[in-house]
């Protein structure tokens, strides 16, 4: 959600620039950033359920909605 918002945000500010759009941008990467490193703290922790539990959720969520469209993409254009 928050990539899809910066994305939104980008697109916005390429059509509308204001005097605050870059700070604005910065601060939402900034967000996105401390989130991740954070999920990567919990993944490292050592407790391994919880990391397995973490990484496939990234994988069902994530990963596999975006990449395994984009593969089909590939093997339509051939």
């Amino acid at each position: 959600k928050q990539s899809m918002d910066l994305n939104k945000l980008v697109s916005h500010t390429l059509i509308n620039p204001g005097p605050d759009s870059t700070s604005t941008i910065l601060a939402a990467i900034d967000e996105i950033e401390d989130n991740l490193y954070y999920v990567s703290d919990i993944v490292s922790a050592g407790i391994p359920d919880v990391g397995r539990l973490i990484t496939d959720s990234i994988l069902t969520v994530l990963i596999f909605p975006l990449l395994l469209p984009s593969l089909r993409i590939a093997i339509d254009n051939v």
